[in-house]
């Protein structure tokens, strides 16, 4: 076996390690949580974009797991590991971004593609506004573009967690604990005209995210009573 294919198959016996181990991992910390959610989830059964922060993902991930929904995943070698995860906790995952700035508009534009294609088939997406590299608690405007281009209605969405690791990247990406109380909030559903702004239209979601993330923290720090809400 040559050089080439032996670390391709060591890079994805380590993939399906990682994924299945990772998984694992969140269904346990989800089941060993009180979780509680509020807001309305599902949009009826109808298709919709779920907006989040990139740094508080893996909550998201773990409450909303073997729902079937659509999943970014960054382009990158990180994201490969990401996309093991999710694969493995039931979601369908597109490859990209949502940063629209030059050197990622061609990756941003596929992804965008693949997204389109997957609402109008009837599948929810999930997307982290600020990612992949930020700046954190920002929107960048593919998520703006996703909704006018398809008309289905955005889902603002935040979570929190009393039991966090916090680690030393550009978001300060979040590990929850087990043993911790987790919170999701969830706003209204709304939809974005064609011919709006975008630049107004993505500043309107962040306020709306910061607001819906102060929710969530009080709510862990009050350490209101929860219901479970977690799966095996």
């Amino acid at each position: 076996m040559e050089n080439k294919n032996i670390k391709e198959f060591f890079r994805n016996l380590l993939l399906k390690t990682v994924g299945t181990a990772g998984a694992l991992a969140i269904r346990i910390l989800m089941s060993a949580s009180g979780t509680g959610m509020k807001g309305e989830w599902g949009n009826g059964g109808k298709p919709c974009i779920y907006a989040l922060w990139h740094n508080r993902q893996l909550l998201h991930i773990g409450m909303h797991r073997d729902e079937g929904l659509c999943a970014l995943a960054s382009a990158s070698r990180d994201g490969d590991y990401i996309a093991a995860i999710l694969e493995k906790l039931g979601y369908y995952i597109v490859r990209g971004s949502t940063d629209t700035n030059k050197g990622s508009y061609k990756k941003s534009l596929s992804a965008a593609r693949s997204m389109i294609r997957t609402l109008k088939s009837g599948r929810s997406v999930a997307v982290t506004v600020d990612g992949p590299l930020g700046p954190k608690y920002s929107v960048q405007h593919g998520v703006i573009f996703l909704a006018r281009m398809t008309g289905c209605p955005i889902i603002p969405t935040a979570a929190a967690s009393s039991a966090r690791i916090k680690l030393g990247t550009w978001d300060n990406f979040e590990i929850p604990l087990p043993f911790g109380r987790i919170a999701i909030v969830n706003a209204e559903p709304y939809t974005i005209p064609g011919d709006s702004d975008q630049e107004a239209e993505a500043e309107k979601l962040r306020q709306k995210l910061i607001q819906l993330t102060e929710e969530a923290e009080k709510t862990i720090n009050a350490g209101t009573k929860t219901d479970n809400h977690s799966q095996p």
